[in-house]
């Protein structure tokens, strides 16, 4: 934390933690788990009052640890269900199940099919055979009839031109991995993502 202001967690608590709930809240099933997630920030937050670390952007810190927080939680649900899955056992269906949850990269590429029409028809088939359509790219090649350098490259210039209609129309919200976390169209009357 920064020398000049201490900080207090009854205060970050005042400031934060209804935008902190509502930013877990979209991310998880149910009120109960965004409230433990929450209160895990809190506990993390409070480790960390007294190292000396300098954090200039008190907000950004609190909401990467929040953002850290939410993963972990995804990361050990998942870990769970594959533990299960060895031993023999399904995992029981809960409101949790991650189909149900709020996931914005599993979101934003359901509407993703809207940009990729608006590329130029060569791309647009290289993406929807491949990214949208699950076919590998050698597959594709064999498809097509283009050579698999032809193809890589077809598919690179493809995603990049998707990116930056993409980008042109929302805000992206990523992890320190560089993931989709959280999405915003631009604006309210853009129709592309739903």
């Amino acid at each position: 934390m920064s020398d000049q202001q201490p900080i207090d967690l009854e205060t970050l608590w005042h400031a934060f933690h209804d935008r902190l709930f509502r930013f877990v809240r979209r991310r998880v099933a149910s009120d109960d788990e965004a409230g433990d997630i929450v209160q895990d920030v809190f506990a993390r937050v409070q480790a960390r009052v007294g190292v000396s670390t300098d954090v200039e952007n008190v907000s950004a810190w609190v909401f990467q640890v929040t953002r850290n927080a939410v993963i972990d939680y995804h990361r050990a649900r998942a870990k769970a269900k594959r533990i299960e899955s060895a031993l023999g056992r399904d995992a029981e269906p809960d409101s949790g199940d991650a189909v149900q949850m709020h996931d914005a990269s599993g979101e934003l590429s359901r509407c993703l099919r809207p940009f990729v029409e608006q590329l130029p028809e060569s791309y647009a088939r290289a993406l929807g055979l491949t990214d949208l359509g699950g076919m590998s790219q050698t597959q594709v090649t064999h498809r097509l009839g283009l050579s698999v350098s032809g193809m890589k490259s077809r598919v690179q210039r493809a995603r990049a031109r998707l990116k930056a209609l993409v980008l042109e129309r929302c805000d992206m919200e990523l992890d320190v991995r560089r993931r989709v976390v959280d999405y915003r169209r631009r604006s309210p009357t853009c129709s592309d993502c739903g």
